[in-house]
């Protein structure tokens, strides 16, 4: 039970730290209305998007997977927690680049960044158990 409660605690903290992430992003670059469900408007808007704008999602991949890692592994006291983590992180981010178009360097950071940040969400998680 306390393998499954890490890991929810972990995936729920993640996603709370992307939709964060992507909240501060849309205060600084505003996208306007669209509809989620015209693909052609989607594509367009992502393709109007400032490199700054993308950084922000790959920023949010990134520590979406270090934080909700890191309360994985920290609560289940397993660092394999933290890569499950990142690895569902990373295949959210798969999904949404296979979905609609975006730089080839994004599609890149999608697998990137998510395990990047479940490897230091693991790595945090241990030097505070090691510290405690």
């Amino acid at each position: 039970m306390k393998m499954v409660g890490g890991i929810v605690a972990g995936i729920v903290a993640a996603l709370a730290c992307i939709l964060l992430v992507q909240f501060i992003a849309h205060q600084i670059y505003p996208v306007g209305e669209f509809s989620l469900r015209d693909e052609e408007a989607v594509a367009a808007m992502i393709a109007s998007l400032p490199v700054g704008a993308l950084l922000f999602v790959v920023a949010a991949w990134l520590l979406g997977a270090m934080v909700g890692g890191a309360v994985a592994a920290r609560l289940t006291g397993r660092t394999w927690a933290a890569w499950l983590i990142g690895a569902l992180v990373a295949v959210a981010g798969i999904a949404n680049v296979m979905m609609y178009p975006h730089p080839a360097w994004m599609q890149v950071a999608a697998v990137v960044a998510p395990a990047v940040g479940g490897l230091l969400g693991g790595h945090l998680a241990g030097r505070r158990a090691a510290a405690a």
